[in-house]
């Protein structure tokens, strides 16, 4: 494979996911609470900017939720989420690019091509 060009974009995964919206202040306590439910990839952070709102962030559920009514989530996690703030269910679409993946990942990509 030497002297080929890597094409970056075969490497290019999209997630349509689930996220909440969460008053900034109160995602270390939401994280707590939301623990083994946010999402757990390499170089993704499960907390990031509300595009919408500099007081709120999103938290970026794992691919194991599939519902905007949170159905997957156990209830008294969510009772727990609910008595700490309101929260809004949004979707989030992770563009997941080549510059995401780990040494090691593209290594294997690689061997494949």
């Amino acid at each position: 494979m030497s002297g080929a060009i890597l094409d970056e974009s075969k490497f290019d995964v999209h997630l349509k996911l689930w996220a909440l919206r969460i008053p900034r202040e109160l995602c270390k306590v939401a994280t707590w609470i939301l623990n083994g439910l946010l999402l757990d990839r390499p170089r993704i952070k499960p907390i990031t900017e509300d595009p919408t709102n500099d007081k709120t962030r999103y938290m970026i559920l794992s691919e194991k939720v599939q519902n905007s009514d949170l159905s997957e989530i156990p209830g008294q996690k969510l009772d727990e989420l609910k008595a700490l703030c309101e929260i809004d269910v949004v979707p989030y679409l992770l563009m997941h690019g080549y510059s995401c993946w780990g040494t090691g990942q593209l290594q294997w990509f690689q061997s494949r091509l």
